[in-house]
């Protein structure tokens, strides 16, 4: 957790010059196919942190409007810089238990999810304490502490599900007047 951005990318360019994750692809899509917010191809998405980017083809050939961002990978899937873009829907897969710091690194994220967007998270680190032997999580959801973090963040977990092993957690900004409560 004390390792500087620099050092963070060095460690992530070494694992993907020899490994390979395996097809998530089927995985994610099973997450995606159980959530009615992909029903709607007229919608902005953005696959946060989307590693090569393997999901971005795929979803631009059924007619998504996506992109991806990966601040780690380099590859025509992927944008490095997302500055001032805005997306109806942001989704991140097994992304949030690889942040060092949660609060920043989701206000980052909520700086490109327009008004009245939502943010997906899919992990199974959320709710679970499990794949606790990898250098790459450094934070499990367990207990309230999910709740806490959309607290801190003036998110509302809107829908929960899961499927398979995956934790899914549909989140959106509160109001002006929830947030006066």
């Amino acid at each position: 957790m004390s390792l500087s951005e620099q050092d963070i990318q060095d460690d992530y360019d070494d694992v993907y010059s020899y490994f390979a994750k395996g097809d998530t692809v089927p995985f994610i899509m099973d997450n995606i196919n159980s959530l009615d917010l992909f029903k709607n191809k007229n919608l902005s998405y953005l696959d946060y942190a989307c590693g090569i980017g393997k999901m971005i083809p795929i979803l631009k050939q059924r007619g998504y409007n996506i992109h991806g961002h990966d601040k780690y990978v380099k590859n025509d899937n992927v944008l490095n810089v997302i500055d001032g873009m805005k997306f109806d829907v942001i989704y991140a897969n097994n992304f949030i238990e690889h942040v060092i710091n949660p609060i920043e690194d989701m206000k980052q994220i909520l700086l490109h999810l327009n008004d009245n967007g939502y943010l997906i998270l899919m992990s199974d680190c959320i709710d679970e304490y499990i794949v606790e032997f990898t250098h790459y999580h450094v934070y499990f959801y367990t207990g309230t502490s999910f709740n806490v973090l959309c607290n801190k963040l003036n998110l509302d977990i809107i829908e929960s599900k899961t499927v398979g092993p995956c934790k899914i957690k549909v989140l959106k900004k509160k109001t002006i007047e929830e947030t006066e409560l």
